[in-house]
């Protein structure tokens, strides 16, 4: 007996997933929820403040003391 495939669609995905249009037909292909730059950006520079910070601090006063 041959079983058939069905293709998914963003249409007929609707069936098997609750609320599936809060997510764009491209999320529901790759199965995961796509994050916007500014998301993206933000997570980075929390996760580097503490050494970002010293080292943007050490940068400033170096310029700062070689422009004196």
């Amino acid at each position: 007996m041959a079983a058939v495939v069905e293709k998914l669609t963003a249409d007929n995905m609707a069936e098997f997933l609750p609320a599936s249009g809060a997510y764009s037909s491209i999320e529901l292909v790759i199965g995961r929820i796509l994050r916007s730059l500014c998301e993206l950006s933000y997570e980075m520079r929390v996760s580097e403040a503490g050494e970002l910070t010293t080292y943007h601090k050490k940068l400033l006063m170096g310029i700062r003391s070689a422009h004196v």
